[in-house]
């Protein structure tokens, strides 16, 4: 079985980044949650206390204000491209948050993976780019997630080589 890149990874980056919005605010930890999970969230308070950075949580399932952040329940893709591309740190319990961590460019990021047996999608694509390092885990703290820095230039050379082999695969297979 040939295994290609998902679709998002298909475009070019600089597709992704023409549609991006700069966030209003700087120097933030942005997180973006589809799923609700109170240990998660305090997790995340505990590291934006400890960087002294804002943080922001994108997503809908966050129903009432979280005191220490900026809860973010409508956002367009612009805003939501923005965040991902300025944060000096991203975290997500989404594969498709973390494609676009890596497309965006954050700084750094995580992705926290709850259910392993469901998480398979996250693990295959961190451990495609080399950064199976970059799965979450609540006894970091800050200083351990930054210190654990992503070689973009590797990365990128990744992406360019995954883009090529996917594009070429299903131009012979279409």
């Amino acid at each position: 079985i040939t295994q290609v890149l998902d679709p998002t990874f298909l475009l070019d980056i600089s597709h992704w980044q023409s549609i991006a919005q700069k966030p209003q605010c700087e120097d933030y930890i942005f997180a973006f949650l589809l799923r609700f999970n109170a240990e998660f969230i305090d997790y995340l308070l505990k590291i934006s206390k400890e960087s002294r950075k804002k943080l922001i949580l994108f997503s809908k399932v966050i129903e009432k204000p979280v005191e220490g952040a900026i809860v973010v329940n409508e956002g367009s893709i612009s805003d939501f491209l923005g965040y991902f591309q300025h944060a000096s740190l991203s975290i997500t319990d989404s594969f498709h948050g973390t494609v676009f961590s890596i497309l965006m460019g954050s700084q750094n990021f995580y992705s926290y993976i709850r259910n392993p047996q469901r998480g398979t999608r996250i693990f295959s694509l961190l451990n495609l780019f080399g950064l199976s390092s970059h799965i979450l885990s609540f006894e970091k703290s800050y200083v351990d997630l930054i210190n654990n820095s992503i070689d973009r230039e590797k990365l990128m050379s990744v992406l360019v080589e995954e883009q090529e082999k996917s594009r070429q695969f299903l131009k012979e297979n279409l």
